[in-house]
């Protein structure tokens, strides 16, 4: 149950991020990290349904620099096959938030927040992740 709420939670977020309400985008996208660790129990196989989704978040909070870091992780998962193919939805996460994250840091300073999270274990930066939510907006 927790695995299909997760994933409609997701698609909630998607919905709120893209109409600009980031308060209830991160309200669903907090919960669907909670219940997708919950099904998962690892940080780094929890992460692979909602990386695209948390990266366009912090993105639209401005936390450029961990969204790029979080994007260059799940590339390099998925590079590894650690981490399956993204669903339409999910690309159109990644996409929006790449876009806006080398916007936003210009392509050396994306460039070089990917490669740093490329190098860095998921779930450590799933345990950033956490943090940050647990922390009010802003």
């Amino acid at each position: 149950m927790d695995e299909i709420a997760a994933w409609a939670l997701s698609g909630l977020g998607h919905a709120a991020l893209i109409r600009g309400d980031l308060l209830a985008a991160r309200r669903y996208f907090e919960d669907m990290v909670l219940r997708r660790v919950r099904v998962f129990g690892a940080l780094a196989h929890a992460a692979s349904g909602f990386v695209p989704h948390i990266a366009a978040l912090f993105a639209a909070e401005g936390r450029h620099e961990l969204a790029a870091r979080l994007l260059g992780a799940a590339a390099a998962a998925r590079d590894r096959l650690a981490f399956p193919a993204l669903y339409l939805k999910d690309r159109a996460a990644n996409n929006h938030a790449m876009e806006a994250v080398r916007r936003a840091l210009g392509d050396e300073g994306f460039a070089q927040a990917w490669a740093t999270g490329a190098a860095t274990p998921m779930d450590v930066l799933v345990g950033e992740v956490q943090e940050v939510l647990r922390q009010p907006p802003g």
